[in-house]
């Protein structure tokens, strides 16, 4: 037996409570290693929901020294690797085939470091798409802990967070810079009080918060606090540094065993060792730069910048950056808007939405941000003073950006929508219904506006009520938004055989169709 038996305590996204005793788990774990017992070679990727069953097919796949990646409904686990692919219900084949190594990374270290017990309660609250998840998961198998298994959605949502911390009480928890400063000042009072119940506090992926830990932390506050420093080729942590109460600066820590720490002639930190990872397919050299510069201070290293202009933010961002006067702003998967000074690429503030966000941010006279997200709200920011001017309720999330036409902002969603609300007050003028998703923007042209969905349809709208005008099909779906020249309207046919251009009159009355000659059909 690798795990020791451990019960899952989850939290459902529809607030309803599972408890999974020890005894339940190896029954489920038993179960599912039946349901493997036929791969002998390769990866099997849990495309899988987030839940007590997903963490009991990983205990069973660790138990027959079988490699997994989890993965989600938008990745294909075939471009990652997989041979096999269990939903949750049965395993089937994937068209790929390779060989793999397996490597079982072993957190008994880190279990002991910190003093893990079988009496603990462990937040799993990382997304399981976050390296760092396996600590949370590994450090349960191996102590016989509880797993408190809590939805990917309490990460966005400060208030959720506060309560399950404080109904639950774990005493261990994971948490990074971003997530720990979303909360409030009595929430961070309650965790660095003296009667805090959290026991060990993790804080990792990010510069050490040093300051909000010193504001809020009492002398008599009894939870260990640990820095974990780590980047995904040595999967996750590599060095661990306890916070002292008196502690003024924050080292990069003692390196867990296996791994090596050594600075190069420009002074960027290097991690190596024994032990190696497989990231995509490649397995890391002797020593992998991290990009982080360092100083010695008091025998100590401590990081001091980056060998590049880069920002480095756990968060996974589809969406295109965009100015808004000093600040360059984006959102991401993980529901935040983040933003960035554009002089030292600093994130100076984030705001929560609540949900995935995929578009651009739409930006108003270098003022107001506008950004759809996959709550059916669209939000209008003021980064200036740092609050929410209004929110609306939309039909859908939009991977597409707000529009902003003389104080008008139109918004487009993949339910079909196209929406036009009052940049001052935040209700709706108008709505249009598509009859197909939309993943495009409304292109606006002399009070009219053009909109290309999925089922082929370009549709020509007046901006003043939202009635249609005339519309034409090109017979293949369209995701790119139209583009004007003088009274020139042009669309990509992606999909056809020869990546074809069409070219319309404002009337879309069909003007020429082109066949660009060095066009392959990968062109996106």
């Amino acid at each position: 037996m690798i795990t020791v038996p451990f019960s899952i305590q989850e939290v459902c996204d529809s607030g309803e409570e599972l408890l999974l005793s020890a005894h339940a788990v190896c029954e489920r774990v038993v179960s599912l290693k039946h349901a493997f017992r036929d791969i002998s070679t390769g990866i099997v990727a849990l495309l899988m929901e987030r839940s007590s069953q997903l963490v009991c097919a990983v205990v069973a796949l660790v138990e027959l020294h079988i490699p997994f990646i989890i993965v989600q409904q938008a990745h294909d686990p075939v471009s990652l690797g997989a041979r096999w692919i269990f939903d949750g219900e049965q395993v089937s084949v994937s068209v790929k085939l390779f060989r793999v190594f397996l490597k079982l990374l072993q957190l008994v270290l880190l279990r002991e470091r910190f003093s893990i017990l079988s009496t603990d309660v462990i937040l799993c609250s990382t997304s399981f798409c976050f390296d760092p998840s396996i600590v949370e998961l590994f450090l349960s198998f191996t102590s016989g802990a509880r797993l408190l298994l809590v939805p990917d959605r309490v990460r966005s949502q400060p208030h959720l967070l506060a309560s399950i911390l404080k109904k639950y009480k774990p005493t261990v928890v994971q948490l990074t810079p971003s997530v720990l400063s979303l909360l409030d000042e009595a929430t961070l009072s309650w965790i660095f009080g003296d009667l805090s119940p959290i026991r060990c506090l993790l804080i990792g992926g990010e510069r050490f918060p040093l300051k909000l830990v010193r504001l809020f932390r009492t002398p008599s506050n009894p939870t260990r606090i640990f820095d974990v420093y780590g980047i995904t080729e040595v999967s996750c942590w590599a060095t661990v540094a306890e916070i002292s109460h008196k502690c003024n600066h924050v080292a990069v820590g003692t390196p867990l065993r296996s791994t090596l720490l050594s600075v190069s002639e420009e002074s960027e930190l290097l991690i190596g060792g024994t032990r190696r990872c497989c990231v995509n397919g490649t397995w890391s050299g002797e020593f992998t730069a991290t990009g982080d510069v360092v100083e010695e201070i008091d025998g100590h290293l401590v990081i001091v910048g980056r060998t590049d202009d880069q920002t480095l933010i756990h968060c996974r961002f589809e969406a295109s950056p965009a100015i808004c006067g000093e600040f360059i702003v984006i959102g991401g998967y993980d529901g935040g808007v983040y933003f960035l000074s554009a002089d030292t690429g600093a994130v100076e503030w984030r705001f929560t939405c609540g949900d995935v966000i995929k578009a651009a941010c739409a930006v108003e006279d270098n003022q107001f941000v506008y950004v759809p997200a996959y709550n059916r709200k669209l939000f209008k920011i003021n980064p200036k003073s740092r609050e929410c001017v209004w929110s609306c309720d939309i039909r859908s999330g939009s991977p597409a950006n707000a529009v902003i036409v003389k104080k008008c902002i139109l918004q487009t969603t993949i339910k079909g929508s196209v929406e036009a609300i009052d940049a001052l007050t935040g209700m709706h003028l108008w709505i249009y219904q598509v009859q197909a998703p939309v993943f495009s923007s409304v292109t606006a042209f002399d009070y009219s506006g053009f909109i290309g969905s999925v089922d082929g349809m370009i549709t020509k709208l007046s901006l003043k009520n939202g009635k249609k005008d005339i519309a034409t099909n090109v017979r293949e779906p369209i995701f790119a938004s139209v583009s004007i020249s003088g009274k020139i309207i042009g669309v990509l046919r992606p999909r056809t055989k020869h990546n074809r251009f069409l070219f319309f009159f404002i009337s879309l009355g069909l003007h020429k169709h082109l066949t660009p000659s060095k066009c392959s059909r990968s062109v996106r």
